[in-house]
């Protein structure tokens, strides 16, 4: 999946960068989710979070903003 609504972060580009390569401008944000279980299905809360949290994998731009931009489970705005 690709998000263009906002361009990836810098230290997001740095983190990618071969050493063999010049340094690249930063792009959209592209992000794989694959479903890890042998079923391949998973159930996902309306907040966004799965009861076994193993059964997806995060790769790309998603995995590295991920964590940081997380509200605390149960969060509400007031």
């Amino acid at each position: 999946m690709v998000y263009s609504g906002e361009l990836e972060e810098m230290a997001y580009v740095e983190k990618q960068r071969n050493p063999f390569w010049k340094t690249r401008q930063p792009g959209y944000q592209t992000s794989l989710i694959s479903i890890t279980n042998e079923n391949k299905r998973t159930q996902i809360n309306k907040f966004g979070l799965t009861a076994r949290p193993l059964d997806i994998l995060y790769e790309g731009y998603w995995a590295f903003e991920k964590v940081g931009e997380m509200q605390p489970v149960g969060y509400q705005p007031q």
